[in-house]
């Protein structure tokens, strides 16, 4: 079996999003698979996402990847995935102000014919109170998604975007257990990974020591949605000249904490 790079392990984590609603109607979102603790410690597979994303879905589609005999991604080679009653398969946040949910997608996964590909992460990824310390006012951040459902469908493979943090990801940004990051957001993009990946020398801010040659990648969360600036105008109507108002990315957007994550583990731990 191949090696995979630790932004390779990331990116086989992630999963266009595509659901169905009872009328008919489809939207399309990003979703990474994580691995939920129950209470004898064994891990299982749950596809991460937010709440917004499922809202009213009757139905739910992914595509993974095949798997070769030696274990290894055929990346042109997609397995479809279809989950319904998501009423019984989705937990929710307890908190309705956390747009977070996680959907089990074991039983739709082993009805494939075909093995397929796909990597998942663990909380080891997730920074934990000491590590968070560490992180300046200011990080770098990569994400993970579909943004405007844009991907390689021929590959199979997601969209990287890279930025930074746009404020402390120490502190709590409004209050809430969120952080706010400086990259590019559209409509799909939501449920995607954000990692805070750092690969320069670094300043430990604890000791002041100088770290060289260490990779930091941590899950940083998950974006939610971001801020929206209006621009006013207007447009020739057979002579007249209505306003109009047209809503445009901010660049920036909101990401609930990893550390969010570990409320839903507590959840499939109690069924």
């Amino acid at each position: 079996m191949k090696k995979l790079s630790s932004i390779e392990q990331i990116i086989y984590s992630t999963a266009q999003i595509i659901t169905t609603q009872h009328g008919g109607q489809k939207s399309a979102s990003t979703g990474f698979f994580f691995a939920l603790d129950n209470e004898d410690r064994e891990k299982s597979i749950f596809l991460i996402t937010n709440k917004h994303a499922v809202a009213n879905a009757a139905l739910l589609q992914f595509v993974l990847r095949a798997e070769d005999d030696e274990g290894n991604a055929i990346d042109t080679h997609s397995v479809d995935v279809t989950i319904t009653d998501l009423k019984d398969k989705i937990i929710y946040h307890p908190d309705p102000n956390v747009d977070l949910c996680a959907i089990d997608s074991r039983q739709a996964i082993s009805k494939l014919l075909a093995p397929p590909f796909f990597s998942y992460l663990t909380d080891d990824i997730v920074p934990t109170g000491e590590t968070i310390k560490e992180f300046d006012a200011m990080e770098e951040i990569i994400m993970i998604g579909y943004p405007s459902s844009i991907r390689d469908d021929v590959n199979n493979r997601p969209i990287i975007r890279k930025g930074i943090t746009a404020s402390d990801p120490k502190i709590n940004y409004k209050g809430k257990k969120e952080f706010l990051i400086d990259a590019a957001c559209f409509h799909g993009s939501s449920g995607s990974p954000v990692f805070i990946y750092i690969t320069k020398p670094y300043l430990n801010k604890e000791t002041g020591q100088l770290i060289v040659g260490a990779q930091r990648l941590y899950l940083g969360g998950i974006l939610h949605s971001g801020p929206m600036a209006s621009v006013n105008g207007s447009f020739n109507l057979r002579g007249l000249n209505p306003p109009v108002t047209i809503k445009i990315p901010n660049n920036l957007g909101y990401i609930i904490k990893a550390e969010l994550i570990k409320d839903l583990s507590e959840i499939y731990s109690s069924k």
